[in-house]
């Protein structure tokens, strides 16, 4: 990050952005540590689960102006708490003794004070990206024999050189499985076992290389398939930004605007695949890669909606929780409820991503919504009936740091009493649902408390 301003106070303000940024993206960073499948990476001797993930962070006070020595030390100053809170579980590239001070050395020692210094600043960045990628963890030769394959002779063709130019790409953006079995098994007399070639798929994949989502065929079979309709996506830019981006805006030049924002006709969206040269036989797969990463869920099990559309819970701009309705608004005191709420072990250095909820509200419109019309979603909750108890998750907190769950079933007892008999088929049939939510909705870095 960089840090400018003309002014001290202008300049104070910048740094304390610049505090909660870096707080966030690091919170955010050890989130997203992978729990990828260790039995399959373990097949490619890619099994990663204890390794911290590295970091690089670099700050740069640009002086406008003349700005005295304490200013300029207020980065330095507040940065390496922050550092040796996150020490335990990021790898910052090594603690470094400078004048009897602890430094981190990819964190400090380089200013480009005007213009001209970012020449040698660049220079510096580039030997640490050296060293990073001296260090880095290595990859199986399998998944590199892959990634070179993909990227030389006449699969070069394959990548796309300009995602966001004005003209349309020409170049394919994707390949099948098959023709990575094939192009591994040119010139090899062995041959490689197709399950050990999904795993390194599976592994280029998590560390971002490809796309890659094997098929129910391809999962339950012992040896693999050769699928033809199942891809391997090279251009990751191009899925990520160009084609999922556009699905998750609100709205898109040259496009129609949507009766229903949160909502897209899968037929649109093979339109928009197609004028960017996607051929015809990968267009379903393509969805199901969509469905598959949970930023959507198909609309066609929905009574009375026609056919055809996804729903992209991201987009559903409601904020305002509708809960379920037991009884007329006079009975409301014969209402009990229960819950419970998921939330972080530790909020300083983790945060719940969006992401993580949204696949949430998915995998609760799939197993609850069909044939019930009192399901409901907005930005950041859900909630349905299920005979005569009611369902509310939502996601809260100022960090976005827990999940609720709350219960509510009909008050036997009457009155003002909240409570409820652990026998009653309401309570037993809530503390069922309550298991079935919490069980993908706890993550490794959660904790429970009940309500």
């Amino acid at each position: 990050m960089q840090l400018g301003s003309s002014s001290r106070s202008n300049s104070l303000s910048s740094v304390q952005e610049f505090q909660s940024h870096l707080d966030y993206w690091l919170r955010f960073i050890v989130s997203h540590r992978s729990t990828r499948n260790k039995g399959l990476a373990e097949s490619i001797g890619a099994d990663h689960s204890n390794v911290k993930p590295k970091v690089m962070v670099v700050v740069n006070f640009f002086e406008q102006h003349g700005t005295d020595e304490a200013m300029r030390r207020v980065p330095h100053t507040w940065s390496e708490p922050v550092m040796e809170k996150f020490s335990e579980v990021l790898n910052f590239g090594g603690l470094h003794t400078v004048q009897g001070q602890r430094q981190y050395r990819s964190l400090f020692g380089l200013n480009a004070r005007t213009s001209r210094g970012l020449r040698p600043l660049r220079l510096a960045l580039r030997s640490l990206f050296k060293e990073f990628s001296i260090t880095a963890r290595p990859i199986p030769k399998l998944c590199y024999d892959i990634s070179a394959k993909l990227i030389k002779g006449d699969q070069i063709e394959w990548i796309c050189p300009a995602i966001f130019s004005s003209g349309l790409p020409k170049s394919r953006l994707l390949t099948s499985y098959s023709a990575v079995l094939s192009m591994l098994s040119d010139g090899n007399n062995a041959e490689i076992e197709p399950r050990r070639i999904q795993a390194a798929l599976e592994e280029l994949h998590d560390q971002g290389y490809v796309v890659f989502f094997p098929s129910t065929e391809m999962s339950t079979a012992n040896q693999g398939t050769n699928d033809d309709s199942t891809l391997v996506i090279i251009d990751t830019s191009w899925f990520c930004n160009k084609l999922v981006g556009s699905l998750l805006g609100t709205h898109l030049k040259d496009e129609p605007r949507r009766r229903c924002p949160w909502v897209w006709d899968k037929e649109d969206i093979k339109k928009m695949l197609r004028r960017q040269r996607c051929e015809e036989r990968h267009l379903d797969e393509i969805l199901r890669y969509l469905q598959h990463l949970e930023l959507c869920t198909t609309l066609d099990i929905v009574p009375g909606h026609p056919k055809g559309h996804l729903l992209f819970p991201a987009l559903v701009k409601q904020d305002v929780i509708q809960y379920p309705v037991l009884m007329s608004a006079n009975d409301a005191m014969a209402t009990a409820f229960f819950g419970r709420r998921l939330r972080c072990t530790d909020s300083s250095i983790h945060l719940i991503p969006f992401g993580v909820f949204t696949r949430l509200q998915v995998k609760l419109h799939k197993k609850y919504c069909p044939k019930n019309p009192s399901f409901h979603l907005g930005y950041g909750w859900a909630s349905f009936m299920t005979g005569n108890v009611g369902v509310v998750v939502r996601f809260g907190g100022r960090n976005k740091q827990y999940i609720d769950i709350l219960i509510f079933c009909p008050n036997s007892n009457g009155g003002a009493c909240i409570t409820m008999c652990i026998g009653t088929p309401s309570y037993i049939t809530g503390n069922k649902l309550m298991d079935e939510i919490r069980a993908p909705a706890n993550q490794q870095y959660m904790e429970e408390s009940q309500q």
